[in-house]
């Protein structure tokens, strides 16, 4: 099992236990615990663990599978309320299966489950779990590292750290938007940033923001073992997109290829911001990542890493690094040590390095 489905298997499980817990309490304080109408806090409880566990199943797995696109590709308002219909029917059908646990051959269900009580019930489950898949939406929006972070005031005050960032950017960009028109393009980069999140998240990363059509992931810098998962994780996105490539052919006429620039080093990071609050890393690590990046996009290198962070990985089995040289980087004092990494391949002859950012003499 994958980091991700771990990762998600454990929500659902959280979602589950909670639901349990509010079901719980919900039938103890709103039904007589004794008397012909009597509701057994453990009927509730059961009741709450169902609801949670096919509410948080289905927004946690399904949305990801096939259903999960489909629906996403619908307008947002109509989205919203299939989606919402869905949560409700199951919830009824929930709710009506967990009393005939406790009914008997011959007996009304509705002796004891009146309409009204089935109407009110429904609407706190529906509720409840909206709040629920509230927060689970806010996780994935800032990230599960992040929203951590947030919770615990990690960052409440600045604090130092070593970081890698790798910036993904999409090949043939321009070409790709002209060919496809904006919303068309829209589409491409958001299926191409959905198809590689779940190997950056499987190698201990996370992803930190999208600009344009460039995806930001980061990692802790820690052991040249540990560190080893930055690069693991861009071959395999790699991988993804090219094992899918016969699926982006026949949905958009073109297949999406990546170049990656791997960096790190120490920043300061702190929660930034009022209405809307992220934390945000400072330093020249970010700025040197961007500025390889250049370099990368003028040799044709796929794989683009810094040697300070080269020296500090421990390189996954298969890939190999070529020097590429040291450049004279713009905003940045020292020439920096530029590698390309391959995975399997002979080494490619480079292409010259162009006037602006050029092998540093």
């Amino acid at each position: 099992m994958t980091r991700s489905q771990k990762s998600r298997l454990a929500v659902w499980l959280t979602v589950a236990v909670a639901g349990a817990l509010i079901g719980y309490f919900y039938t103890a304080l709103s039904y007589p615990l004794a008397g012909p109408e009597a509701a057994p806090a453990l009927r509730g409880m059961r009741a709450g663990f169902m609801i949670a566990a096919a509410s948080g199943g289905f927004e946690i797995f399904a949305m990801r599978g096939r259903a999960g696109r489909w629906l996403k590709a619908l307008p947002l308002g109509i989205s919203l309320a299939m989606r919402m219909t869905i949560h409700a029917v199951m919830i009824f059908a929930l709710l009506q299966l967990n009393v005939r646990f406790i009914s008997y051959p011959g007996h009304d269900i509705g002796d004891f489950y009146r309409l009204s009580d089935l109407l009110q019930d429904v609407a706190f489950s529906l509720l409840a779990m909206g709040s629920v898949l509230f927060v689970i939406q806010m996780r994935q929006l800032v990230g599960p590292r992040t929203f951590r972070s947030l919770l615990t005031g990690r960052y409440h005050r600045p604090h130092r750290e070593e970081r890698i960032f790798v910036i993904f950017d999409i090949v043939g960009s321009t070409a790709i938007a002209e060919k496809l028109g904006d919303e068309g393009f829209h589409a491409f980069v958001s299926q191409v940033f959905f198809d590689i999140d779940a190997p950056v998240v499987d190698d201990g990363g996370e992803v930190m923001s999208f600009v344009g059509d460039a995806l930001i992931a980061d990692w802790p810098l820690r052991t040249p073992e540990r560190n080893a998962g930055a690069v693991s994780a861009v071959f395999c996105c790699m991988e993804v997109l090219e094992a899918r490539a016969p699926e982006y052919m026949q949905r958009f006429g073109v297949t999406p290829r990546l170049r990656a620039v791997l960096h790190g080093g120490p920043v300061v990071a702190g929660e930034t911001g009022d209405s809307r609050r992220q934390i945000t890393y400072l330093g020249d690590v970010l700025n040197v990542a961007s500025r390889i990046e250049t370099v990368a996009k003028k040799t044709g290198a796929a794989v683009s890493i810094s040697d300070s962070l080269l020296e500090r990985c421990k390189l996954p089995e298969g890939v190999a690094a070529q020097r590429l040289g040291r450049y004279d980087l713009k905003g940045v004092s020292e020439p920096v040590a530029v590698s390309e990494l391959s995975a399997g391949a002979k080494d490619m002859p480079k292409v010259a390095i162009a006037a602006g950012d050029h092998p540093a003499s």
